[in-house]
């Protein structure tokens, strides 16, 4: 195989083309000779024939003084009207193909700090500016752009020696309203250096260039991100445009969260928001308004810390029930990146939670039951939960979508529809607790094998254990953190089921653990939905073969707040994970196989029809197009099915960027001002100063003709 030859070429460009306009200026020395030559009529004269013949001989050598005087005239403009064409010698490598040896590959940054505005302009509109500069100066380079923010996509594919084509990719990129993702911009970049070397493999030289606005949110790398950037820069010749400005204060809404997470229709709720200030000159008296489905409800003055977090807490009442839209918004505040001063929440505002109670065996369920609706003088029983005991028998028959949660309690045996039913109910959005029991195998259970996140392994050798919260780092046993007297550690247990976490299902967290290592608790998601498992029976009706009580926990202080926080954990945390989503996550909702219409309703209020699912999707429709933040509404004709908020990060809020010191020392940092020039990279020869130097010299040297010839000297 022969490599393809390459030989050098020169070739000299001109970066401002209509500038060589001027050069028609170089003609105006010419034409004042012409127009202004002296005209005369020749009469004979014997008196002068004498005089002429010996001047002819002089005369010679004052025409070749007056030309070479005019010549320098004409090159002094031919040189500044060059100058001012920005001309550059540029040298390729030109194989077989008719390719040049150089892949510049240009990138983008997309993130929604790029739109902070200072003076009139944005970063971002800086970093196009730059971009543009960059592409125009590549002419003859292959091309690449690259657009990246959290993803980074390559816009052009194979490279480009058209620069209009990388032109009209620039025009047609937008800023988004994600984070930068470092890694993936390299790695997009590492994947264009692959590409080029395989398709023109005549390319020697690799030149990145990032414009960006150095966010220390993004640049900041961890050891594998450095590593993966110091790969880069030794494979290309990476250049940094700086397009940062002065401002680096900010005030964004960070945070927007609702307690209790279960939210009952005439109830107290706490709203709480969190501010956080990127700077050390916060404003005073910043106010924060709540707006309830676009009604302002409540407003606070709130002074906030320099360079932290402030939390305010709002209570409202909600009277009506259905989904409503909660939204935050810092008001009469103006700070030079808008997009994050607002934040929007989606409830599910409820009069009660359903649940339904399962036994497997006679009183399995009671204790859970009282759990839930507690009777007895000291708590009351204020009808927040409503549960119904049933008999397994019953499973079958009754609508499961009627309730928020189903638990089970010491079931042994489900039979193929009964899991099935069970299956669709977790899939489509319920919340399943299985407390197992006498009885209860894997085999059993083995329907519902695609729902659990563990397996059962079978029963503990009796003995004397005891829990262990794992430092109550879950939310289902974290309200017991710093209360060391509140009965959970005191819980006796004498037998339990071994758990074994599924490999299958990473997601699987283990809120509670037996001194002996094994999972006490697992709580997971399955579609739409949760299920929790529990090594423990929810019954002090279940014995131990020697008659025993399996735990003293159904009778412990902790059991009704542990039963109350799964339930709450299953059904609202869940709900509000699932409504309340991140820019770019995909909005999943379940989908009834009677409807023939779905549509979204954008922030902006542009609705559009959405393919329906098939038979893959499992009856749940996925909408991906959440590139904005807002309330997104999905609806079935004319009745609303699904509403989402999509919110910012909160990470780009950081407007500081990072110190170019701290990057790989081969990445060459520029600031705004030195990367304002016109870019010249390697094997490019910029001939504007030497030709202006030039001119200048001519210009002493025409003063010095014009005034020697002035006095007749030569």
């Amino acid at each position: 195989m022969t490599l393809p030859v390459t030989s050098s070429l020169a070739a000299l460009e001109f970066t401002s083309l209509p500038m060589l306009g001027w050069l028609a200026t170089a003609a105006l020395p010419w034409l004042i000779h012409r127009l202004y030559r002296r005209q005369h009529q020749t009469t004979p004269w014997a008196a002068v024939e004498l005089l002429l013949s010996a001047m002819r001989q002089r005369a010679r050598r004052v025409q070749l003084q007056q030309w070479l005087l005019l010549a320098v005239r004409t090159a002094i403009l031919t040189l500044v009207a060059l100058a001012v064409a920005e001309p550059a010698l540029r040298t390729w490598a030109v194989g077989a193909g008719g390719t040049a040896e150089r892949h510049r590959i240009i990138v983008v940054d997309q993130s929604y700090s790029m739109g902070c505005q200072q003076l009139g302009t944005s970063r971002w509109q800086r970093a196009q500016a730059h971009a543009h500069d960059w592409i125009e100066s590549s002419s003859g380079d292959a091309l690449t752009l690259i657009g990246w923010s959290k993803q980074a996509e390559n816009l052009i594919g194979r490279p480009t020696f058209d620069t209009s084509v990388a032109l009209a990719a620039l025009e047609d990129l937008r800023l988004t309203q994600t984070s930068g993702d470092l890694p993936a911009a390299a790695r997009a970049v590492l994947g264009a250096i692959d590409r080029a070397k395989v398709e023109m493999p005549q390319i020697r030289t690799q030149q990145v260039v990032f414009c960006t606005d150095l966010s220390r949110q993004t640049w900041s790398a961890d050891e594998s991100e450095r590593l993966l950037l110091e790969a880069l820069a030794e494979r290309a010749q990476v250049t940094i445009v700086n397009v940062a400005d002065d401002q680096r204060d900010n005030i964004a809404v960070t945070n927007l969260a609702i307690e209790p997470a279960i939210t009952l229709q005439q109830r107290e709720a706490t709203i709480t928001t969190t501010l956080t200030c990127f700077g050390q000159a916060p404003p005073a008296g910043v106010r924060v308004e709540i707006l309830i489905e676009g009604r302002l409800v409540k407003q606070q003055q709130l002074d906030l810390r320099s360079d932290g977090e402030t939390t305010a807490r709002f209570t409202h009442r909600f009277v009506d029930e259905g989904v409503q839209t909660v939204q935050v918004v810092v008001a009469d505040h103006d700070d030079g990146l808008a997009i994050d001063d607002k934040r929007w929440l989606i409830v599910d505002v409820r009069p009660n939670v359903r649940v339904a109670c399962f036994a497997g065996q006679s009183g399995a369920a009671r204790d859970l039951a009282r759990a839930l609706a507690p009777r007895d003088s000291l708590t009351g029983n204020d009808g927040a939960i409503q549960p119904d005991v049933f008999s397994v028998s019953r499973l079958g028959e009754i609508e499961l979508s009627n309730y928020a949660a189903v638990l089970l309690s010491s079931v042994a045996e489900l039979s193929s529809r009964e899991a099935a039913g069970l299956t669709e109910y977790v899939r489509q959005g319920g919340g399943l607790a299985i407390f197992l029991g006498q009885g209860s195998t894997a085999e059993r259970l083995g329907d519902l094998r695609q729902v659990l996140p563990v397996k059962v392994e079978g029963l503990q050798e009796p003995g004397e254990y005891r829990f262990d919260p794992q430092e109550y780092r879950h939310p289902v046993v974290s309200p017991f953190r710093g209360q060391a007297q509140s009965g959970l550690l005191g819980v006796a247990v004498s037998q339990f089921f071994r758990l074994r976490l599924r490999d299958e299902r990473p997601s699987a967290e283990t809120v509670l653990k037996f001194d002996t290592g094994d999972p006490a608790l697992v709580v997971d998601h399955f579609g739409l939905g949760q299920v929790a498992v529990s090594a423990l029976p929810g019954s002090l009706e279940a014995r131990t073969a020697s008659g025993a009580p399996w735990s003293s926990f159904a009778f412990s202080p902790s059991f009704l707040p542990v039963i109350h926080e799964l339930v709450a954990y299953l059904v609202g945390d869940r709900w509000l994970r699932r409504r309340n989503l991140i820019v770019g996550e995909p909005a999943i909702f379940p989908w009834e196989k009677s409807n023939r219409v779905a549509t979204v309703r954008s922030p902006e209020g542009v609705e559009r029809t959405l393919p329906l699912p098939g038979a893959e999707d499992r009856g749940q429709l996925e909408f991906r197009e959440t590139d904005e933040q807002g309330a997104y509404r999905f609806s079935f004709g004319n009745r609303e099915c699904a509403r989402f908020a999509i919110n910012l990060d909160g990470r780009d809020s950081d407007l500081m960027p990072i110190d170019p010191a701290t990057l790989p020392s081969d990445f060459s940092a520029n600031t705004v001002e030195s990367s304002m020039a016109l870019p010249i990279a390697a094997g490019e020869l910029s001939l504007a100063r030497t030709l202006l130097a030039a001119a200048g010299l001519l210009l002493l040297l025409e003063i010095s003709l014009a005034w020697m010839l002035g006095r007749g000297w030569g």
